[in-house]
């Protein structure tokens, strides 16, 4: 708050008014300019906070989504190995037989913090940041809402293979071995690789974002780079 003190005598000429307006006038320039500043000083450094916050969360956010992309990877080419199976086994008096290949063994999927820009976004301080920076940490932002989105669809994908299981009275597990009718085995072939088209979907978008938190985690602040950490994420995922 600024405080103007009244002279000490009254202004005797017009000269000693104008020194005495001309102080006042410096006076509060001077308070507002250091009033400024120091604003300045804070926001400059709630922004380079904001930013190191959002690369270090992104470098944390990436080793935990390419050890989902691994798992993730592993139960696509395995339910990828069964439904080759189910589809290439043929029917003896009626009935298929067929066990379920081994599932190499892989940490299990974990959620992502992403939290960072959303705070910022709550308290302002994403204000701060500079344009290229924002529509960078929003693009990651729409990527993860995409990521959810999957994630759901595969979770519905499941929930219809868990009802074929109970069902058919079966367990979809690694070295299970499944008798089936042939109408048994289609419907479950159906629903499997409905669940396997989720699955790899889910994959993409999951690499995705991991390419772009990779890229936040390196300081990247233009769209073309980002793009190149993406196509190599994509790039390692099995193929349909």
């Amino acid at each position: 708050m600024l405080d103007v003190h009244p002279p000490h005598h009254a202004a005797t000429t017009w000269r000693d008014f104008f020194i005495h307006i001309a102080t006042i006038c410096v006076g509060l320039l001077i308070a507002i300019g250091l009033e400024q500043t120091v604003e300045a000083l804070h926001h400059r450094h709630e922004r380079a906070d904001l930013i190191q916050k959002m690369q270090s969360e992104a470098e944390s956010d990436t080793r935990i989504l390419q050890g989902d992309v691994r798992f993730g990877s592993a139960q696509v080419v395995w339910m990828h190995s069964v439904l080759t199976l189910l589809l290439q086994a043929k029917p003896v008096d009626g009935t298929v037989t067929v066990t379920l290949p081994a599932l190499p063994q892989a940490a299990g999927p974990a959620q992502p913090a992403h939290s960072v820009w959303a705070v910022a976004k709550t308290n302002g301080t994403a204000a701060l940041v500079p344009d290229d920076l924002a529509s960078i940490y929003n693009h990651v932002d729409y990527e993860a809402d995409v990521e959810l989105k999957a994630q759901d669809v595969r979770t519905r994908m499941d929930e219809e293979l868990h009802a074929d299981e109970a069902r058919f009275q079966l367990s979809l597990q690694p070295r299970a071995t499944l008798h089936l009718t042939v109408v048994e085995r289609d419907e479950l072939a159906h629903d499997l690789a409905r669940d396997l088209m989720a699955g790899h979907d889910n994959l993409v978008v999951a690499a995705v974002w991991t390419g772009c938190d990779d890229a936040i985690a390196h300081g990247v602040r233009d769209r073309d780079t980002i793009d190149s950490y993406v196509l190599r994420e994509v790039a390692s995922l099995p193929s349909r």
